[in-house]
């Protein structure tokens, strides 16, 4: 069977709720259409709970494609040399408009995987 879910945003419970629900199986399909990031409160368990999964395929929302600008502009080094070319008034306010639409939690996520 073929399934489809968009808007998870980090509710990894739901998700695996839903998933025993259909009674999801090793020969179905699940497209995920977009947005499992930010929001709910679990967002990087929800992402390595698919990655372990061959047969969810995640597409790209503008929630995941906000977090990979973000988050590859966060994770270079910044020399306090150069500080002031690497944090820009624009990456503060990207980072601030992410962190309002949500994306504390898949930042919290994500510093918790490195613990």
């Amino acid at each position: 069977m073929t399934y489809v879910m968009s808007d998870i945003h980090g509710h990894y419970q739901k998700y695996l709720t839903m998933l025993d629900k259909i009674g999801f199986s090793d020969d179905d399909t699940l497209y995920v259409l977009g947005d499992v990031l930010d929001r709910g409160e679990q967002p990087a368990e929800l992402l390595w709970d698919m990655s372990l999964r061959p047969n969810v395929i995640p597409l790209l929302g503008n929630h995941e494609l906000t977090a990979a600008v973000l988050l590859r502009a966060l994770c270079v080094e910044i020399p306090g040399d150069n500080a002031e070319t690497q944090i820009t008034q624009e990456l503060l306010g990207a980072i601030y408009d992410w962190q309002e639409d949500g994306g504390d939690t898949t930042l919290s996520g994500f510093r918790r995987l490195a613990q």
